[in-house]
């Protein structure tokens, strides 16, 4: 089954040079293309895509508007924006409205269609419930110990490594893990 586009650009060109693209695609099939925000939510009440081409810039509510609406009344389905916005802070609205993505025009097709592909693949493991990073299960559980100060420089390294080497001393068939989560000037 292919994976279903709604297209939402103002556009013409855009429009008809994204749909060329996913024809070439076999797995991707546009199931629909609208010019404005507020048309894109109704087309995704109607049409129920799997992922929603969204420019960012559209008469009416913007790309960013539409896509906070979408992905709160639809959390099944991916947005990825486009832009001809190179700059971050059009990059952080658009993944705090929820999108999965952000390509500035003009765009690699190829790598677009292989985003869309992981980007669907990602969202039908996690609607099916599987991790691909799902812990293997073990008969020994392993324990958790923190270090943490409310200021620097106070040695919290130098217990931490000597905590661990000591509990691999103690239990050498048993495996010991320092994870370092100062992650501004984390070792």
């Amino acid at each position: 089954m292919p994976i279903k586009i709604l297209i939402a650009d103002d556009n013409q060109e855009t429009r008809d040079n994204l749909k060329k693209l996913f024809e070439a695609a076999e797995d991707v099939a546009v199931v629909g293309e609208v010019a404005f925000g507020d048309d894109a939510l109704q087309k995704c009440d109607e049409l129920s895509p799997d992922i929603v081409i969204m420019d960012i810039n559209m008469p009416g509510k913007n790309g960013i508007e539409a896509t906070e609406e979408i992905t709160l009344k639809h959390p099944d389905i991916s947005v990825i924006i486009i832009s001809v916005q190179d700059e971050p802070e059009y990059l952080r609205k658009s993944m705090n409205a929820g999108a999965k993505d952000y390509f500035t025009k003009p765009f690699n097709p190829l790598e677009l269609v292989s985003n869309i592909r992981k980007i669907y693949s990602r969202e039908q493991k996690k609607s099916s419930g599987v991790r691909e990073d799902a812990p293997v299960e073990s008969k020994v559980k392993g324990k958790v110990v923190t270090f943490f100060s409310t200021k620097g420089g106070c040695g919290k390294t130098n217990i931490l490594v000597n905590m661990a080497v000591a509990l691999y001393n103690h239990f050498p068939d048993r495996k010991v893990v320092i994870l370092d989560m100062k992650l501004q000037f984390g070792d």
